[in-house]
């Protein structure tokens, strides 16, 4: 008796490698991005159905829908299919930002009762400063300029001081 409850307990350790709700599946169970400011990353999940029934899902974010945007937020799954999910993420300040996207399951047959399932997935973004990004001409230029200075003195310095003769 002691070594199943050892068992259970061990599994009960390592068994929430995902989030699950009635029928819905989905990995990873949290998500933190780190992007800058303006600049677009693109983060996967992967959402599985469960049942052996189709049902249909909705993937939306909680707050802030003009940083996250799921180009295929409903689709439909068979009994125990599994579907990648991407969610393009573009902050617009800088700082930490939390929000949940929320994915919910409604069956796909009129025949049986539509209750839904939902699962949310905690998000933490942090939006990072601007890269100030300086083009290779101004160094160029920058450079030229202060090399001739720095000739234009040096020969007015010394090649006034020791003439050529």
């Amino acid at each position: 008796m002691r070594r199943l409850l050892l068992l259970i307990g061990c599994l009960a350790l390592f068994w929430p490698l995902g989030l699950h709700a009635a029928g819905i599946l989905v990995q990873p169970s949290s998500l933190r991005v780190e992007v800058p400011v303006g600049q677009t990353r693109e983060e996967k999940f992967t959402v599985q159905n469960l049942t052996d029934a189709p049902a249909t899902f909705t993937v939306s974010a909680d707050e802030l829908p003009e940083v996250f945007q799921i180009p295929d937020n409903k689709f439909s799954l068979t009994g125990q299919e599994r579907k990648t999910v991407n969610v393009r993420i573009t902050p617009t300040a800088g700082g930490v930002s939390t929000t949940n996207l929320s994915i919910v399951a409604a069956s796909s047959e009129p025949t049986t009762f539509n209750a839904a399932a939902g699962v949310k997935v905690p998000v933490t973004l942090v939006g990072l400063p601007k890269v100030k990004k300086y083009p290779w001409t101004l160094f160029a230029l920058i450079a030229g300029v202060t090399v001739t200075l720095a000739g234009g003195l040096g020969y007015i310095y010394w090649g006034r001081r020791n003439p050529v003769q």
